[in-house]
This record gives structure tokens, sequence and C-alpha cells, in this order.
């Protein structure tokens, strides 16, 4: 039996060339934690998903994404739902990930959306009314 070579060559670390190109990756954030790198001595904020098995450390905008969407207490980011999805940056040209909210998905029965805004009842004059 071949062994699965990518299982042992992917990183812990999240890269925007481990998603799919083009679209987004729908996450619900694990953990919201810092990492201190060895090599370099910097200490980063990163993320852990539930559905995935790779962490991703924060670069600054991202950072500001997230506090901007879910506010600066971290622990709130948790549970939050959250698209990742592959772009070329404005700095440098170089392929990040770029994170947005995650549009809540309507349930759907018989394939039409339930649970969306009540639609409201429409009012048809009537002559009976005296005034």
């Amino acid at each position: 039996m071949p062994i699965d070579t990518a299982k042992y060559l992917k990183s812990r670390w999240l890269k925007a060339a481990d998603l799919p190109p083009g679209r987004a990756t729908s996450v619900t954030v694990k953990l919201a934690d810092e990492h201190t790198f060895e090599q370099t001595r910097e200490t980063k904020p990163y993320l852990d998903f539930n559905e995935l098995t790779q962490s991703m450390s924060l670069n600054v905008t991202q950072f500001k994404t997230m506090v901007a969407l879910f506010g600066d207490n971290s622990d709130s980011w948790v549970g939050q739902r959250i698209n990742l999805r592959p772009v070329i940056s404005s700095y440098q040209a170089k392929l990040t990930i770029e994170i947005t909210e995650a549009q809540a998905q309507l349930p759907t029965f018989n394939g039409q959306q339930v649970g969306s805004v009540a639609s409201q009842p429409t009012l048809q004059p009537s002559s009976d009314i005296p005034f």
C-alpha cells in the first residue's frame, strides 16, 4: 500500500496554497491563541478550526479583520464561522488568505428557504371601511 506523502509533508501551519483555488472554505474557529516561533522568537496570534488539522498564523490584516468582525476579546471568536479564501495580496503581490464572515445558512424545506424574514400580509383596500 502506498504511503500518503501529503500526510507527512503538510506543515502545521495553513498556507493559501493549501486551500482550494478560487473559492472560499467555511470553517468554525475552535481556538484563538498565541504561538512563539523558535527560529524568529516572534509571537503571533493563531487560529485552530474544527474542520481543519492545520492552524492558521494570523498576519496583521487577518488579525484586524477578526477584531473588526468579532471584537477584541479573542474568546468571543471561538465558535464563529468564517470563510478562508486564497487571494493575491496588494502587499508584495503574494498569495495570502483572506478572512470574511461566513453568511448564516438558512434552512430549506423542499428547496425553499425557511426561517427568513417573515412575510408581511398585504393589505388590500376595502370598500367596507366607513371613512
